[in-house]
């Protein structure tokens, strides 16, 4: 396993199918990364609304839905963005089931 650092636009675009350019490893985000992007899009989320209600205190529920999507998607993207943590795919055959590969 190489220590080779990956440019963190290529960790946003391709999360899923992410490849070590030096030694061609299949990587993926890390599980607690992406549970700390959902949380930091929550909080943002949550902040958007809040600010959105404060300046319109009634009738702008659509806002709110709006600025709480938006919000969620500029916090969890922000948040991969500073702490992305990337591990080894582990691969497993047709035949395996990765409930019993542990």
């Amino acid at each position: 396993m190489c220590s080779a650092r990956v440019a963190r636009g290529l960790v946003l675009r391709y999360a899923d199918q992410l490849q070590c350019s030096v030694c061609k490893a299949e990587l993926r985000v890390s599980g607690v990364t992406r549970m700390v992007a959902s949380a930091a899009g929550l909080l943002a989320g949550w902040g958007a609304v809040e600010l959105v209600a404060r300046v319109r205190p009634s009738g702008a529920w659509g806002l709110e839905i709006l600025y709480a999507v938006i919000g969620f998607a500029v916090g969890s993207t922000a948040a991969i963005f500073v702490f992305a943590d990337l591990q080894v795919r582990e691969r497993h055959g047709a035949d395996v089931f990765p409930q019993r590969a542990a």
